[in-house]
């Protein structure tokens, strides 16, 4: 035996001696019996839309692979804070789970105080994919396209509005940069989730809106709205046909969206490594490409260790964007 594993042994037993080990004994147990009942997995936004058929679709499967029901909890409210709240509050045990948007790293920021920090107000289990956000307009808006959109706007200031799927959500903040760096005076209406903002756009209310691509495609193929341009370096797959912004020109446009998955700080490290390695099986699935890629999610995960990493790259990231276009909330 080495001198290494001769020490590490004798790390052991010196542990073991004074209880340490056996102290940890029931986080363990927890961990390897995990689920024993049911797991509540927490939505911050409403019923509909990309979020919820994700969320939906990876319960279905956790249930079936736990042998456990895993029911979505719609917790809509604040741009996804009321929900995630709710997880930073919970016991770190894996019985109640976030499944978010990259909001989680925004809002923050969008507050004098900030309410949690997501570095640490939260255990990342695993990023679960990405997607693209489209700006649509309404028929009647006389604009085909985006540059057009941008003269039409600035001809008439104040008159025209768009719509997000909440307050601080990364549809109001890329509306804002949008219309910051374009000189636009444009009002922002906020909505609780995408299909309220998509009702109005449809009805009238509202002549603009920035939404999942996915969830536009149905309604511009029968012409009730129209594409002006997508978020990200390159086309959304499910609308090949529209450009994005930044090769049009148009700057801070670029990042993509993520969908994540996260428990409740203090969870243990065993416990989220396994939970990801479930997830991420069960979105392996040819079936689960092709359903929720046919929804504009790019599905693509990584461990806590990569998750966590991210997170905190892309809460600097969202800081610095927020603070240079001036996005607070009030």
């Amino acid at each position: 035996m080495s001198f290494t594993r001769r020490k590490l042994l004798g790390v052991l037993l010196a542990l073991a001696g004074s209880g340490a080990i056996m102290a940890q004994g029931p986080v363990w147990a927890a961990a390897q019996a995990y689920p024993a009942r049911p797991v509540n997995l927490v939505v911050p936004f409403p019923a509909g839309g990309a979020t919820d058929a994700l969320a939906r679709y990876l319960a279905d499967g956790l249930s079936r692979k736990w042998g456990q029901p895993v029911t979505v909890d719609n917790r809509p409210g604040g741009g996804g804070l009321i929900g995630a709240q709710a997880i930073e509050r919970a016991e770190p045990d894996g019985y109640n789970l976030l499944l978010t948007l990259t909001t989680m790293v925004q809002t923050p920021h969008l507050h004098a105080k900030p309410p949690y920090d997501p570095r640490t107000a939260f255990a990342p289990i695993t990023r679960l994919g990405t997607s693209n956000l489209i700006l649509v307009v309404h028929p009647d808006v006389p604009a085909k396209n985006l540059d057009e959109f941008v003269a039409l706007v600035k001809a008439n200031p104040g008159k025209y509005s768009y719509g997000s799927f909440g307050t601080g959500t990364s549809g109001h903040l890329y509306g804002h940069i949008f219309a910051k760096q374009q000189g636009l005076d444009m009002v922002h209406v906020p909505y609780r989730g995408e299909a309220p903002s998509v009702t109005d756009l449809l009805g009238g209310q509202v002549p603009a809106v920035i939404m999942s691509a996915n969830g536009s495609k149905a309604h511009l193929a029968t012409g009730r709205m129209r594409g002006l341009a997508v978020t990200g370096t390159s086309r959304a797959d499910v609308l090949p046909d529209v450009p994005t912004f930044e090769e049009l020109g148009y700057k801070n446009m670029a990042t993509l969206g993520w969908y994540g998955l996260f428990a409740p700080p203090g969870t243990p490290t065993k416990l989220l490594i396994s939970i990801s390695r479930d997830v991420l099986d069960v979105l392996a699935a040819q079936e689960a490409r092709e359903k929720l890629g046919a929804l504009g999610i790019m599905l693509g995960g990584d461990g806590p260790q990569a998750f966590k990493e991210m997170v905190a790259r892309d809460y600097d990231y969202w800081g610095k964007v927020i603070k240079d276009a001036g996005v607070k909330l009030e």
